[in-house]
């Protein structure tokens, strides 16, 4: 089947009136997204707001090292785990 001039058209005008709203979501999810994943990979704190600098993978060694993570996010998964089965059933 073989779409007319008249559907591409109104197509085309469908995406030209949604991209303000496309471009507007992207932009407050995908800034505050990247910014994070720079900001988690530096050494930026309370002390070092304004002169951080990228230190690798050492925030997320430290944070894997730590004893308490493995049982705080034992109990996370577990929370989770018993919020969907009494949640869903």
């Amino acid at each position: 089947m073989t779409t007319g001039y008249g559907e591409n058209r109104i197509n085309r005008l469908a995406y030209l009136y949604t991209m303000p709203a496309l471009l507007i979501l992207a932009a407050v999810v995908l800034y505050p997204f990247l910014y994070n994943v720079v900001i988690s990979f530096s050494n930026m704190n309370l002390t070092h707001f304004r002169d951080w600098r990228l230190v690798g993978l050492r925030n997320y060694i430290a944070a894997l090292s730590e004893s308490s993570f493995w049982y705080f996010f034992f109990k996370t998964v577990l929370w989770t785990f018993l919020n969907l089965v009494f949640h869903v059933s």
